[in-house]
């Protein structure tokens, strides 16, 4: 049981704070306590009041009453002890972290319980910011890979057309100059082409929804389409560029279209 001097000491914490008795008979309440939850009557009577008593006294002033109350069921039912460190708002916006400790005596007895209120109310209202900061940043950035994968499917098709037409401009009649230039827009459109894919591959890597195929390929074949792809801009600019090939086999098993984006 304190003593008037610890009793004097008690009432002057700068939290609230309730002292009970192991029987569960509240002996004092910090003056913070008071001022805190505005209840100068609980201070009148605390000493004939339960813990029970004066949370549910106070419990009206919280958001949410009835967590208040949760919080100190299982000690004042004599079972587990509660959880230590639950968050409880205010219906004014202030958010209190409610802990309690255990007293034991010297000869290991136990003699009461400490039970203290700590302002949370600038770290709550933080991590709420901060968690309304990674909602919208999550937002923006799925709304960022639905845009690039929406204008990648849109952008294929016509970019398709154009391979087709250049394909088919390929099968005409043409002059050397002329196949040169049509050979020059395969490869730029193809290039292009492959650009489109791996924007849409990069924001399925994103979203975990990457696929692998498996199929055969000309590893050669493959080799020398990204070198032909690249040796137009190569030779404009008098550079030499030349792939080789040495101690692989010809054909493989794999996906060759994510193959050819590595090189």
């Amino acid at each position: 049981m304190p003593t008037p001097s610890t009793d004097v000491l008690f009432r002057v914490l700068p939290y609230p704070a309730v002292l009970d008795r192991a029987e569960g008979v509240v002996c004092a309440l910090s003056a913070s306590f008071c001022e805190a939850f505005l209840c100068d009557e609980a201070e009148r009577e605390a000493r004939r009041r339960t813990l029970a008593d004066v949370f549910e006294w106070i419990a009206p002033q919280f958001a949410q009453p009835t967590l208040l109350l949760e919080a100190i069921q299982p000690v004042t039912a004599a079972q587990a002890p509660c959880t230590n460190g639950v968050l409880l708002s205010l219906a004014d916006g202030r958010t209190f972290r409610l802990r309690h400790e255990e007293l034991i005596e010297r000869d290991g007895t136990s003699s009461g319980r400490l039970w203290h209120f700590h302002d949370a109310t600038e770290s709550a209202r933080a991590a709420e910011a901060t968690l309304q900061a990674e909602q919208l940043a999550e937002h923006a950035e799925q709304v960022r890979l639905n845009f690039v994968s929406a204008m990648s499917h849109e952008i294929k098709p016509p970019m398709n057309a154009v391979v087709g037409m250049a394909h088919l401009l390929a099968e005409t009649d043409l002059d050397s100059g002329q196949e040169e230039l049509v050979h020059a827009l395969r490869r730029s459109v193809d290039h292009l082409l492959d650009l489109l894919t791996d924007v849409l591959d990069f924001s399925r890597l994103e979203t975990g929804a990457t696929t692998f195929a498996t199929a055969q390929f000309d590893l050669y074949a493959l080799v020398e389409s990204v070198r032909a792809r690249y040796a137009s801009e190569a030779e404009a600019r008098d550079l030499a560029f030349t792939a080789e090939v040495e101690d692989m086999p010809r054909i493989l098993l794999g996906d060759p279209t994510r193959l050819e984006q590595v090189l």
